[in-house]
């Protein structure tokens, strides 16, 4: 596709031409594959129609359970080359297919809350053969996503590569294809055929090549083709952790080698994701990772590059669990909440509303229910009744928040929204007090990011207000202490990591604790320990993407100790208390990496030791123990749990 229309396969050797919006001159070029000098061109001219009858948009894929967003949809329609403007609207479907009105000078569509494919129809007063339809999805489950495998290809100048993206969520796979940039002028960047076969111009350059779901054309991925004289032989592969590859280098004829190899993931303070030679040999490092690797030619600008994904060889192991229908994305950043009976729950991702439970003694996965919303960085809290409450979330990817939570029924499969929240919050904390309660603390709404708390008392469902805090906090942390109060740790901001605070649940109120040794805005962990003390690791500070600092808060003394620090700079990673006096850390974001390194903490001394690695690189992850089953990781691989069984323990050292 250029910008000139769409071309799509039709039957046989046929090809479609949809024309654009605007009018205007348009040309088509054909061009064998076996011989692209053979080249034809066909010009077409486009022109509005004299009368007619048009909606805009002449599609539309709406979600209503989604995204309040995603429940109306404003359109317009114009009638020419009448004397009357005027038509008649009507639902092909009847009533069953929603409804529309016009409202505030617009007109606006109110889908159905059932699924299907609904058509509005408009006719022309004066005239019914001048008519148009409007062809409506209502979908209520994961919006469709369209992706490529790696931001960028190679591909020779005058040679082809079939460029594959991968839809999610569709009915439909078709995509539009456009090349909206590349070096050079316009109409230089090379051509595609419906089938996604980019056949690159004969000068070294680049090109910037999308495909745009035909289902949904709000979805779309891009991909960077890099055309040079220098491509790096295989583009993408996956290595277990401290195998070896030889990469090669295809030189376009002519073109006087040797290549040189490089790692563009070289950072002198993380140890290395691996090691390459001048003549491309690589070696992959001890942990899941992915790097990338580069081919070029000396004294010529042209780089090329190979993705490499890492992954581990133990002591993690894939759990083998598969995933019901509506799991197919990653666990990262679905709330995992362990159940009174031993079962986890684990919530939807931010574009569905299935709830899930995993079984650890079978080792199986059920779809338990759905949530009336599908809500983006909610909270779970597994309640003494066995119910669980969702608390704030957001709409998608935006910043617009849900102003209510939920209660979910892991049993029945039913859930009931509560009555509003004082302050809808998205990226909080919601941590369960002894009496019952939770408390609800910061995160952030449309303005930024929030002081205030508030409780949910489960026996009355309502909300109420609590002390602000003495700074807005998002990202931060909320730990219970063994005295009932909350320590609340962190936040985006440098004031907010400086300044930690205490809340007693009592009286409501706040009252300022030491600060930490070192500052930590976002992205660390602290975990409750049996004596009492909290472990403070890793996390995002000021100027740095992550540090490796370990402290201990001790509630007695009101103050914070270094303890230690880990191989690895961390942020976002999981802390897992295994027992008394060690820590099972894992992942988490080190200087643009995420990571599978695994380190075990041994409190008593401060010292951390090598764990081996996760088989994928995981960060914004959870993690549960199970005393009989083992370490059980929702993570970053879609549809994937890893596991770590009992017999693979660290060993716990002598006191």
């Amino acid at each position: 596709m250029t910008t000139g229309g769409t071309l799509s396969q039709a039957a046989g050797d046929s090809v479609t031409f949809t024309s654009p919006l605007l009018q205007g001159r348009y040309r088509i070029r054909v061009q064998t594959l076996s011989a692209p000098d053979l080249t034809a061109f066909l010009d077409l001219e486009v022109k509005n129609p004299t009368r007619g009858l048009v909606f805009t948009p002449g599609t539309a894929t709406l979600y209503p359970g989604l995204s309040p967003m995603g429940s109306a949809l404003p359109f317009a329609w114009k009638v020419f080359g009448t004397p009357s403007s005027n038509a008649n609207l009507s639902l092909l479907e009847g009533l069953v297919a929603g409804q529309f009105e016009y409202k505030g000078l617009t007109w606006i569509y109110q889908p159905p809350s059932a699924n299907g494919i609904y058509h509005l129809r408009g006719q022309s007063t004066e005239d019914p053969t001048l008519a148009a339809t409007m062809v409506l999805r209502v979908r209520d489950d994961q919006m469709p996503q369209v992706a490529f495998p790696q931001p960028h290809l190679a591909v020779h100048p005058g040679g082809s590569i079939r460029l594959a993206p991968i839809l999610v969520n569709v009915t439909d796979s078709s995509v539009a294809w456009d090349i909206p940039a590349g070096s050079g002028p316009v109409g230089s960047w090379g051509t595609l055929d419906p089938e996604g076969l980019y056949q690159a111009p004969g000068a070294v350059g680049g090109a910037y090549v999308t495909a745009t779901s035909v289902e949904d054309p709000t979805k779309s991925a891009g991909v960077a083709v890099d055309i040079s004289d220098c491509v790096i032989k295989p583009q993408s592969l996956t290595l277990k952790t401290k195998a070896s590859f030889q990469f090669q280098a295809d030189l376009t004829p002519g073109i006087n080698g040797p290549a040189g190899f490089g790692l563009l993931d070289e950072v002198p303070w993380v140890p290395p994701v691996g090691s390459i030679s001048a003549s491309g040999m690589f070696t992959a490092g001890t942990y899941a990772v992915d790097c990338t690797v580069d081919a070029f030619l000396p004294n010529i600008p042209q780089v090329t590059r190979a993705y490499v994904a890492i992954r581990g060889d133990g002591p993690f192991q894939s759990a083998g669990s598969t995933p019901p229908p509506g799991f197919t994305h990653a666990y990262a950043g679905r709330p995992v909440v362990p159940l009174s009976n031993g079962k986890v729950l684990v919530g939807p991702s931010f574009d569905s509303k299935e709830v899930m439970v995993f079984d650890p003694q079978t080792n199986t996965s059920t779809v338990a229910g759905r949530l009336i919303r599908a809500r983006t960085d909610a909270k779970a809290t597994a309640l003494p009744d066995g119910r669980v409450l969702f608390s704030g979330g957001r709409v998608g990817d935006t910043l617009q928040v849900w102003p209510d939570s939920e209660l979910f029924d892991p049993i029945g499969g039913v859930s009931v929204l509560t009555v509003p929240l004082l302050h809808g919050r998205y990226a909080h904390q919601a941590t369960l007090l002894p009496d019952g309660r939770v408390l609800l603390s910061g995160g952030r709404d449309e303005t930024g990011a929030l002081y205030s708390l508030e409780l949910f008392d489960p026996i009355t469902g309502v909300f109420v207000p609590a002390a602000a805090m003495n700074v807005p906090r998002m990202g931060h942390t909320a730990t219970l202490l063994q005295n009932g109060w909350v320590l609340l740790l962190g936040g985006e901001t440098f004031r907010a990591g400086a300044t930690p605070e205490l809340f007693n649940p009592a009286d409501l109120t706040l009252t300022p604790t030491a600060p930490c040794l070192n500052v930590r805005k976002e992205g660390h962990s602290a975990t409750l320990l049996p004596n009492g003390k909290v472990a403070v690791i890793g996390g995002g500070t000021a100027g740095t993407d992550a540090i490796s600092s370990i402290e201990l808060y001790d509630p007695a003394s009101l103050s914070f100790s270094v303890v230690g620090d880990m191989k690895f700079q961390r942020t976002y990673h999981h802390a897992l208390l295994m027992n008394a006096r060690q820590i099972l850390i894992t992942g988490g974001s080190t200087v643009g990496h995420v990571i599978g390194a695994v380190e075990v903490l041994d409190t008593g001394t401060g010292l951390t030791s090598d764990f081996g690695s996760t088989v994928e690189p995981h960060y914004h992850h959870e993690a549960i123990l199970s005393p009989t089953k083992g370490v059980f990781l929702f993570g970053n691989a879609p549809g994937q749990i890893e596991s770590l069984t009992p017999s693979q323990f660290p060993q716990i050292p002598a006191p």
